[in-house]
């Protein structure tokens, strides 16, 4: 769809302001498209319908996990880079016996 704002320039069907300038994205939309395969799409939907909840919900669901997943498989493998380090891992126990003292600091849990 092609339409004119009022200054004579052409929009392509995207939405500008009155000077013609283009709308980002965001301004325009706050659900941007994204592109996924044939496939995913097809799952992603008989997910949606087995669970009763919007794709996009179920979407949100899959990449919270997945962002939770790759943070805890990168601090696994931080901890066991400092575990090879017998140095570093001996200082990282020294610094946990103080900071277990503050267990006992006679302060209300509460």
């Amino acid at each position: 769809m092609i339409s004119t704002t009022p200054s004579g320039i052409q929009s392509h069907g995207r939405e500008c302001t009155p000077d013609g300038t283009l709308v980002s994205m965001k301004q325009a939309s706050q659900s941007p498209n994204v592109r996924i395969s044939v496939h995913t799409h097809a799952v992603l939907r008989q997910l949606a319908k087995e669970e009763d909840q919007p794709m996009q919900a179920v979407l949100d669901k899959a990449v919270e996990r997945y962002r939770r997943e790759t943070f805890l498989r990168a601090a696994n493998a931080d901890y066991a880079a400092l575990r090879r380090d017998p140095k570093a891992w001996k200082s990282e126990l020294r610094e946990r016996k103080l900071w277990d003292q503050t267990v006992v600091d006679g302060l209300d849990s509460k």
